[in-house]
């Protein structure tokens, strides 16, 4: 029959006996006793335990003092057989006796601890594991390693168990989440602390660390997790010391050790371990070939909010060129949301930097298009600018110019370079795609980022050869040159859309090709609805010599449109007596187009050119502010001293009313108009002055 089990002494006959039979008692009725009474046996074995303390010493001893100290070393060791029997029977000593422990030394623990580890009877080699686990001080990592080969499958469940917690206590930084729900129910765990220094425990912690390697090498002999998980846990953790890096080393070459007996077995651990911690592991350890394509699987697929916050937030480590390839072999996210993307009512739950890490993991990850343009459409709408950069330069060709109305600055100005064809060879000009981009370029000249406004302007220019701008009619040149009859379709295909055949027209008169399009053009003006359009088409058929275009710009000249007039007025033949039947038209912009044509031409007849400058003055004398402002235009434009004779008794007339609105008009346009023709007069004939 076991001793420690046989029926225990009464407490009369343990007071009587002697200290060794009276620490053995205790320690047998400790197990047996009714829960009541443990406390009062365990207070018993605490004071013996804390009667063997010795004192401390300061010089060696003499021989008579070695002889006196002879009842000392007794009670020390009745003491110590004290603290072996609170171990041995540490499930039975209560929660509030517990916290004793503390005053006693830490290293006698460990010894007791230690030996009961060893003894014949297995109750109390897990009782040691669960002190173990109870204290959780790193000095007993190498007490339970041993009991993880114990024979007794119980005593190795209980090794595993408290190993696991030593383990834990050395990540007490982490967050429990991160831990894992399971985890983080053994972290929590209160624990009854041993008496030790910081220094000291750090020492403990080192060698912890080693024996957890050691024993992970070792798994084929005792077949307990707890060294693996451990192993894959502290792994990042060790970056201090020497003999840290060299535990670390030593982990990190069973992950490679595709050969040795314990490597199926972590890759297990990895695989199957509900940790989120081990999943930002994973993504580490994707550049280690032997458990590449474990990490692979791991990263497949989450589980929690959390796994996607701790594997996300850390996507930085993918820019590196290895690590990145294998991302790629990830499969895209699943129906049931536990892919490698979190859906969008998830990931509005994830940090800022764990969403940035979602636009830098979707663009790495093994997705096809339109699985890759889902996962990056939340981004368009991210509170952060970071997020919705990142999102602009990952962003597919179709979706940037959402991205190009951002309302930060870099975030448009980077979406808008991205979409430009700036560098590359823009869309055949006429083309679909290259009107698609008009269309979109015209709305972002409309943009309140100027950086986004030029970019679209440039891009215009390459895209729309009726844009209005210097590069547009380069393009429009170079089209006409390289394909001439398709630029003619294509203007005469504007000459259809309200909107753009005025640009038309403009560019027809920056290119001089009014000739080419003559039938067009007197199409127009006799046709088209637009005043304007048919001001300009006549205004370009004044440079054609056929007879159609002449009858056209005649018919013209009784338009009711002052602008049509105008313009056709300025391409009749330069005819004095047929120019002056309009110096009295009503319009002013008719009558100033009139005196301009008549004296800018040469030797004017006398009368014809004094009816002119009676004309003129006319204007500048009119209350209406209109004609004074066409007066002065007319002014600005022949009024020369070369014209003096040619005006006759109206150029001191006409002088001295361009001074004086120049002077004290009411009308500003008609002052700063008249203001620059009195400078050009000065200029030519400083005399001018004197007629006034």
């Amino acid at each position: 029959m076991n001793k420690r089990r046989s029926n225990p002494p009464s407490k009369q006959v343990l007071a009587r006996a002697p200290l060794a039979e009276r620490v053995a008692g205790l320690s047998r009725a400790l197990l047996v006793v009714p829960e009541p009474e443990r406390e009062t046996l365990a207070l018993g074995l605490f004071e013996i335990a804390a009667a063997g303390k010795a004192p401390p010493r300061n010089r060696p001893a003499g021989p008579i003092e070695l002889l006196a100290e002879l009842p000392r070393k007794s009670r020390t060791r009745h003491a110590e057989s004290a603290m072996r029997g609170i171990v041995a029977a540490w499930d039975r000593v209560p929660d509030t006796v517990r916290p004793l422990i503390g005053g006693l030394p830490r290293e006698r623990w460990i010894h007791a601890a230690r030996q009961e580890s060893t003894s014949d009877d297995p109750s109390a080699r897990a009782n040691a594991a669960r002190f173990a686990r109870d204290t959780a001080d790193p000095g007993m990592g190498r007490v339970l390693c041993g009991l993880l080969r114990d024979t007794d499958s119980a005593v190795r469940l209980q090794a595993d168990a408290a190993l696991l917690r030593l383990v834990l206590t050395l990540l007490a930084h982490v967050p429990a989440e991160q831990l894992g729900e399971d985890l983080a129910s053994i972290a929590s765990r209160p624990r009854v602390p041993l008496p030790a220094e910081h220094g000291v425990i750090e020492l403990e912690r080192v060698e912890l660390c080693r024996a957890v390697a050691d024993a992970a090498w070792s798994f084929p002999d005792h077949r307990c997790r707890a060294p693996l998980i451990g192993s894959l846990l502290l792994l990042d953790r060790m970056p201090g010391g020497v003999l840290e890096r060299q535990a670390a080393e030593r982990i990190r070459r069973l992950l490679k050790e595709t050969n040795h007996p314990s490597h199926t077995s972590i890759r297990a651990v990895l695989r199957g371990t509900p940790s989120p911690l081990l999943r930002e592991r994973a993504l580490r350890w994707l550049v280690l070939d032997g458990v590449a394509s474990v990490c692979i699987d791991r990263l497949s697929a989450a589980d929690a909010p959390v796994e996607h916050e701790i594997v996300l937030s850390r996507a930085h480590l993918c820019l590196r060129r290895a690590r990145g390839a294998r991302l790629r072999k990830i499969r895209p996210a699943t129906r049931d949301g536990s892919g490698p993307i979190p859906h969008a009512d998830l990931l509005g739950t994830l940090s800022p930097r764990a969403r940035l890490g979602c636009v830098r993991a979707a663009r790495l990850l093994g997705l096809d298009e339109q699985a890759r343009r889902v996962a990056l459409e939340p981004s368009l709408a991210d509170e952060d600018p970071a997020v919705r950069l990142a999102g602009a330069h990952a962003a597919h060709p179709i979706d940037l110019t959402d991205y190009c109305f951002d309302p930060h600055a870099a975030v448009a100005r980077s979406a808008a370079t991205r979409w430009s064809t700036i560098g590359v060879t823009p869309p055949r000009v006429g083309s679909v795609l290259a009107d698609k981009r008009s269309t979109q370029a015209r709305q972002l000249v409309r943009s309140p980022h100027p950086g986004v406004r030029a970019i679209a302007a440039s891009e215009l220019a390459r895209v729309d050869v009726l844009a209005g701008s210097p590069g547009s009619r380069v393009a429009a040149r170079r089209m006409h040159e390289r394909d001439a009859v398709g630029f003619v379709r294509l203007i005469r295909d504007r000459f259809h859309a309200d909107d753009r055949t005025t640009a038309a027209l403009e560019l027809i008169r920056a290119l001089d090709l009014a000739a080419r399009f003559e039938i067009d053009l007197i199409d127009l003006a006799r046709t088209h609805p637009d005043d304007r359009v048919r001001a300009t088409s006549v205004a370009l058929l004044g440079a054609s010599d056929t007879e159609a275009a002449r009858s056209v710009v005649r018919a013209s000249l009784n338009a009711p449109d002052p602008r049509v007039r105008s313009n056709a007025l300025e391409s009749i033949p330069p005819v004095p007596e047929a120019l002056l039947e309009y110096k009295n038209d009503d319009s002013h912009r008719v009558r100033a187009t009139a005196v301009r044509r008549v004296l800018s031409l040469e030797g004017v007849p006398v009368n014809d050119g004094i009816n002119a400058g009676e004309a003129l003055a006319g204007l500048l004398t009119d209350d209406r502010d209109a004609h004074r402002l066409a007066g002065a235009w007319a002014a600005e434009r022949v009024l020369r001293p070369s014209q003096r004779d040619t005006l006759g008794p109206a150029y001191r007339p006409v002088v001295r009313s361009v001074l004086g609105i120049a002077e004290r008009d009411r009308n500003a346009r008609v002052r700063a108009r008249a203001a620059r023709c009195a400078r050009l007069l000065d200029l030519q004939d400083p005399a001018s002055r004197g007629v006034a």
